[in-house]
């Protein structure tokens, strides 16, 4: 049987040929393993919202055969601890836990030996406690059991029944525990702090309202949505050769408001939402005459991303709202439909468009680097926002 195998020593480019080859199979309806590493040695800014999206769209299209992950026939609790140190394992096996064998590379079945750790994985999430590493995992499972697989800092009985304050309670401790390693970061996190668990909130009260279900209200399964942190203390020097290849990530962190310290570091804090859904061009698609690209840029103005919820009063702020609060510091990246954009907050600054037309909102293709000319990949299930949120930023 042909496998995708994921090679330990992946860049993000090699993500590029992964997906080549995943699209080929879909062409050629033929089924396949997917082969994670024990570990990927740069799990860099946004890796790992490629890798996930890569088994969504794995098992989406009806080409999984059998996940394969490269531990031992007997493995001691120390290889199981390291193998969950990975922040990719428990979203991707929990995806493919229902239907799909889950073996290592002899053929060994590991469901049963992979139990426990999952089970104690979900367990860490809903104290929200960090892994270890300065990262932070969350993740709801929709097609478990609400008790197995929801997480109560977001929602429960089927709600998003969280508000922006509680919110921000639930997280304040494992966010701050991310930059331990920093106590100028510590030191500012209270500054911050606001801004970044609002983008948390919209965000992930955004897959609940968008992530779970197709455009006929079914529910999808498996189905994942959830919140990935991660802090980034490294050389100034270390992260231009680890974005080498991206242009708009070089171009971020070149830029004079991106703090670097008297060593020559840089800390950066990455948060990244994802789902499983059928994204966000093709969810509830608006009934105006609009291309693609113009329709992502809607879904990022005010009253344009909330379709119903409990929370009346704060319809519809989403997305237009993150990139308030990112003005002049962050950068976002999303991943959805057949587009791969960004915008970068220093570069482009936010504009309230008050006549809600898409055309004037700037949104860059991450390859062209244009805001007029985008290019065209294939389809992708499921949807990525990842976020860079500069530390210690100077201000205007």
């Amino acid at each position: 049987m042909d496998s995708i195998i994921i090679k330990r020593n992946s860049s993000l480019e090699d993500f590029e040929y992964y997906f080549q080859e995943l699209h080929n199979y879909i062409i050629q309806n033929r089924k396949v393993n997917l082969e994670l590493p024990k570990k990927i040695d740069k799990l860099v800014f946004p890796m790992f919202s490629e890798i996930i999206q890569l088994a969504i769209n794995w098992i989406r299209n009806g080409i999984a055969n059998r996940l394969v992950i490269s531990i031992s026939d007997n493995p001691d609790d120390n290889e199981l601890e390291d193998l969950y140190r990975q922040e990719f394992i428990y979203p991707i096996v929990t995806l493919c836990w229902n239907d799909i064998s889950i073996v290592n590379t002899n053929g060994k079945k590991l469901r049963p030996i992979l139990r426990k750790s999952q089970n104690d994985f979900f367990k860490l999430m809903k104290k929200n406690l960090p892994m270890v590493g300065d990262k932070l995992l969350l993740v709801n499972a929709d097609h478990f059991h609400e008790d197995l697989g929801i997480l109560s800092a977001f929602e429960s009985n089927g709600e998003f029944s969280i508000n922006q304050s509680q919110l921000q309670d639930n997280l304040r401790s494992p966010l701050r525990s991310l930059l331990k390693s920093s106590k100028p970061s510590q030191q500012q996190f209270d500054d911050i702090y606001k801004d970044v668990s609002t983008v948390i909130y919209e965000l992930m009260k955004n897959t609940w309202e968008w992530g779970k279900r197709d455009n006929e209200d079914v529910p999808l399964s498996p189905s994942i949505r959830g919140l990935y942190a991660r802090f980034y203390k490294k050389k100034a020097k270390n992260v231009l050769e680890d974005f080498s290849n991206d242009k708009p990530l070089v171009e971020y962190v070149n830029q004079d408001e991106i703090f670097v310290n008297e060593v020559g570091e840089i800390y950066l804090l990455e948060i990244t939402v994802f789902d499983s859904g059928i994204g966000l061009i093709e969810k509830n698609k608006p009934n105006v005459d609009l291309c693609d690209e113009d329709i992502i840029k809607l879904r990022l103005l005010k009253h344009h991303t909330t379709s119903k919820g409990i929370f009346e009063e704060k319809k519809g702020l989403g997305l237009d709202r993150i990139l308030a609060e990112l003005d002049k510091k962050g950068f976002v990246r999303i991943k959805s439909d057949k587009y791969c954009s960004y915008r970068d907050l220093i570069k482009d600054r936010y504009i309230s468009i008050a006549d809600k037309d898409p055309k004037k909102m700037i949104l860059r293709d991450w390859f062209s680097l244009s805001h007029e000319k985008f290019n065209l990949g294939d389809y992708l299930h499921g949807s990525s926002i990842s976020i860079l949120y500069p530390l210690k930023y100077q201000k205007y």
